[in-house]
């Protein structure tokens, strides 16, 4: 299967795109992405459409990051610090 993934980032969110370009009626299940964060982002909330989700951050070495699943070729997903 091949995925893309792009991604861009403010001071405030990260926006993923998740695409693929396999037959939509077969390929429907999430993907799970891991996206590096700030170190400060102990928790973040994962909007993806109407889907909502906080998730608290992890750490590998010095690295901090989300792990989430999300829907291909469904809209961008946006990843900020939880207030």
């Amino acid at each position: 299967m091949k995925a893309e993934v792009k991604s861009s980032a403010t001071k405030r969110k990260i926006t993923v795109t998740l695409t693929h370009s396999l037959d939509k009626s077969i390929y429907e299940l999430p993907l799970t992405l891991k996206t590096v964060v700030k170190p400060e982002w102990k928790e973040v909330t994962v909007k993806q459409g109407s889907n909502v989700k906080r998730i608290k951050t992890q750490q590998d070495g010095i690295v901090t990051y989300a792990l989430y699943q999300a829907l291909p070729n469904t809209g961008n997903i946006e990843i900020s610090k939880s207030e």
